[in-house]
C-alpha cells in the first residue's frame, strides 16, 4: 500500500526532471554556434534573435576569435534589412575588441599589417548602424558609444565631436522612457575615460529616474551602496 503522498510526491519528482531537461536542452542551445545563426536569421522575433545573436557573440569572444566572427556576419542572414544593422554593430564591435586583444597579446604583425584595415571597418559598420537603427535603440547608443571610445582611443580630431555626438543621443534616448540602466552604463565608460562632467549629467538623469520610479527602498539602498562601493 502506497503512503498517502506517494503520487504528489511522484509527480514533484517529474516535473522536476521535465526542469532539468529543460534546463540542459537550453544551455546545449545556447553553445550550438549552428542553432544560434539559424535562431538570428530564422526567429519572428527581433528580441530572440538578437538574443541568440549575442549568444553567438559570447562563444566567439570567448576564444578571441573576432576574425572568424567577423566573416560569418559578414554571410549571415543576406537580405535581410532587419537584422543588417545589428550585424554591422558587431562587426564594429568584434574589430575594436581585436584592435585591443591584439595590443594586450603584444601580436604586432598582424597590429600593423591589418590595423588600419580594422580601423576603416570600425567607423564604416559603426555609423552604417546608426544610420539604419532608429534613435531610441540601445544599439544605436551602443555604436555612437563605440564611435566615442574608438576616437578618444586614437586621440584624434573626431574625440570631441564624437563625445558631443554620443551625449546628445543619450539625452534623447532618455526622453523615451526606456532602461535607463544604458544610461548609466555610457556614464561607467565616460568615467573610465575620465570625462567627470559628461558622466554626472548622465548619472543625474539616470538617478532621477529612479526616484521617479516605482522601485522598492530595499533596491535603492543596493544601487546606492554600488555606487559609493565604485566611490561614485
Amino acid at each position: 500500500m502506497k503512503r498517502p503522498g506517494a503520487k504528489s510526491f511522484l509527480l514533484s519528482a517529474i516535473i522536476l526532471n521535465l526542469i532539468f531537461v529543460s534546463w540542459l536542452s537550453k544551455i546545449a542551445y545556447a553553445l550550438d554556434p549552428k542553432e544560434l545563426e539559424g535562431c538570428i536569421c530564422n526567429s519572428q522575433e527581433k528580441e530572440r534573435a538578437l538574443d541568440c545573436l549575442y549568444k553567438l557573440r559570447e562563444v566567439y569572444f570567448r576564444d578571441n576569435k573576432y576574425s572568424e566572427f567577423v566573416d560569418l556576419l559578414r554571410s549571415l542572414c543576406p537580405g535581410d534589412n532587419n537584422i543588417a544593422p545589428y550585424l554591422n554593430y558587431n562587426k564594429a564591435l568584434s574589430r575594436y575588441q581585436q584592435l585591443r586583444y591584439l595590443e594586450e597579446s603584444k601580436n604586432w604583425d598582424e597590429y600593423f599589417a591589418k590595423g588600419n584595415d580594422y580601423r576603416d571597418e570600425i567607423v564604416k559598420e559603426s555609423n552604417k548602424a546608426v544610420e539604419s537603427l532608429s534613435s531610441d535603440s540601445p544599439e544605436f547608443l551602443y555604436s555612437k558609444l563605440l564611435l566615442y571610445r574608438f576616437h578618444k582611443d586614437q586621440q584624434d580630431t573626431f574625440a570631441d565631436d564624437a563625445l558631443l555626438d554620443l551625449k546628445n543621443s543619450a539625452l534623447e534616448y532618455v526622453k523615451t522612457g526606456k532602461d535607463m540602466g544604458l544610461i548609466k552604463e555610457i556614464a561607467d565608460v565616460l568615467i573610465s575615460y575620465d570625462e567627470k562632467s559628461s558622466a554626472k549629467g548622465l548619472y543625474k538623469l539616470y538617478a532621477q529616474s529612479l526616484v521617479n520610479s516605482d522601485i522598492k527602498d530595499e533596491a535603492l539602498k543596493d544601487i546606492a551602496s554600488g555606487f559609493y562601493r565604485e566611490g561614485n
